[in-house]
């Protein structure tokens, strides 16, 4: 499935999960599929051959049965079939310059009450001068991301028992923020802006009424 940052596949092996060492070898695999250049051809099936194609697959079952109407429209590449709404490449010639870039952990359909599943992410250019790019660019972003530098500056750090996203401070993090939280009251008081404080916590009912319960 694409999305903005490029493309992504889930899976739920029960051999195990890949690493991400496993990728190189599967970039490999893909390499020589694409040298093959085996045609994206759009096929139909009636949902009977559709769920006796995926019977060992739970997930597609469930896709199948939410399909409207008798047959399951999708495309064969040789002897794989999959569906889709639409196909993203006319053919296997434009994926030349492509890079399978990591794997993490995500629910079947986006539902926390759902297994999860292991999603591998990566990205697909015209030019290979642009998948370069990219990767630069990715290289570049994780040397800002500012999980590694809280960290490795002691800044803050995050308690899973807590939750994701709710930093402990550290005195390091704790004086850096009290200087910024100090410059913008100054800057809004300079500006005309008055301040007032709402309660950390609230009533049920505020919570329902916000959509937040």
């Amino acid at each position: 499935q694409a999305d903005e940052d490029g493309f992504f596949y889930d899976t739920d092996r029960d051999d195990g999960q890949l690493t991400i060492d496993q990728l190189p070898a599967i970039e490999a695999k893909m390499a020589a599929i694409v040298k093959d250049a085996p045609a994206i051809e759009k096929a139909s099936l009636t949902k009977a051959e559709a769920k006796q194609l995926f019977a060992d697959d739970p997930y597609k079952l469930e896709l199948i049965d939410a399909i409207e109407g008798d047959t399951v429209d999708g495309f064969k590449l040789g002897d794989f079939f999959d569906f889709e709404e639409a196909v993203l490449l006319p053919s296997l010639k434009d994926l030349k310059h492509f890079k399978l870039l990591s794997v993490a952990g995500a629910y079947w359909q986006g539902k926390s009450s759902n297994p999860m599943l292991q999603r591998i992410y990566a990205t697909a250019y015209y030019k290979e001068a642009d998948l370069e790019a990219d990767a630069k660019r990715r290289e570049e972003a994780k040397e800002r991301d500012h999980r590694v530098i809280g960290r490795d500056q002691d800044l803050f750090f995050v308690d899973p028992n807590v939750g994701a996203g709710l930093p402990y401070w550290m005195p390091n993090g704790a004086t850096i923020r009290r200087v910024i939280e100090r410059y913008i009251i100054d800057k809004e008081l300079a500006d005309g802006y008055e301040h007032v404080y709402t309660p950390v916590l609230m009533n049920l009912s505020a919570y329902k009424t916000s959509g937040h319960w």
